[in-house]
């Protein structure tokens, strides 16, 4: 596999982790809000979600 070919494979899998990773830990946070589960779980989940979000933006600002 060429270099390029690999580095695009790799790019667009982790896009698709980064995508899915912030999706699940914000319905995640959403539903233990809502239900009334721990606050500082909610807060820790939330925290996660952003900082998934941070490093999606960092990445891939330009693209």
């Amino acid at each position: 596999m060429k270099e390029g070919t690999r580095h695009k494979l790799t790019e667009g899998w982790l896009r698709i982790f980064l995508g899915t990773l912030q999706i699940i830990l914000a319905g995640a946070t959403t539903l233990l809000w809502v239900s009334g589960a721990s606050e500082r779980l909610v807060w820790v989940l939330a925290g996660a979600a952003l900082i998934a979000v941070i490093v999606s933006r960092m990445l891939y600002r330009s693209k």
